[in-house]
Formats: structure tokens, sequence, C-alpha cells
């Protein structure tokens, strides 16, 4: 898990500036996969051309809460849900002011995919889902 980066427990490492691109997980997060109550903040990041099974760009679990800021989120792939993300378990990722365009999953939630109700993504107005196949956001009714 986590092709790029792992974060795990109440790690709440912060990136600025920074390419996340062309890693790859066999499970989940072929960029970023964030675990276990961590609070990694991303600001002004690509991530870019990842790839997994859930969530080819980033992966959110277990009541994680990572923050993306102005990151532009595109090209990434999953073989089954959440192209760009997969949200799943409590956790609640913020987008704030990021673009999420241009990713694609093989079956549902090309730009987002939410798992259950209790993973909801805070999403601001100023960030643009669009252009993702075979949709934008996907959230699961369990």
């Amino acid at each position: 898990v986590g092709g790029g980066i792992f974060c795990v427990g109440s790690a709440a490492p912060e990136f600025k500036n920074c390419s996340i691109t062309e890693n790859k997980s066999m499970f989940g997060g072929g960029g970023i996969f964030c675990f276990g109550f961590s609070h990694p903040i991303f600001d002004k990041c690509d991530i870019f051309e990842n790839n997994s099974k859930f969530g080819g760009g980033v992966n959110c679990t277990r009541d994680s809460k990572p923050v993306f800021k102005e990151c532009s989120l595109k090209y990434n792939f999953s073989l089954d849900f959440g192209g760009a993300v997969y949200v799943e378990m409590k956790a609640v990722p913020e987008f704030l002011g990021c673009v999420i365009e241009k990713n694609s999953s093989q079956t549902r939630g090309g730009g987002i995919f939410v798992s259950e109700k209790s993973s909801i993504p805070k999403i601001t107005d100023e960030t643009k889902v669009e252009n993702n196949k075979p949709d934008n956001i996907f959230i699961q009714d369990k």
C-alpha cells in the first residue's frame, strides 16, 4: 500500500510544492495511502499518473483526515474503485481549491469513490471535479 507515500497512526507530515507521480500499489493508494488517524497536509502538490486497485492517486481509510490545498490530481487510474481518490472507514479528506480531472476507474468513482456515508469528503466550491471516467463522484449507499 502507498506506492509513493504511506502515512499511519498520528503522522502529520506536510508536503509543499511536490510532485507525486508514476507510483504503483497492488492494493490501495498508488500515490498516497492515509491510514489510522493520520493527518497529512498536501499544499500545491501534483498527484499524477499513479495507479492501484483502490484509489489510484489517494486512498483514505481508518479515520484519516488528509488535507489537500490547491492540489492537482490528474491521470490516475484504479483497477476497481476511485481513479483519483478512494474514501472508506470514517476517513474525511478535505479538498480546498483542488482540480480533480482526467482520472479513471474500471468500475465506479473515476474522480472520487466513497464507500460509505460515514466517510464523506469535504470539498470546497473552488474545487473542480470534472472529466473523470466513468463518473466524477460516486457515493455507495451502505
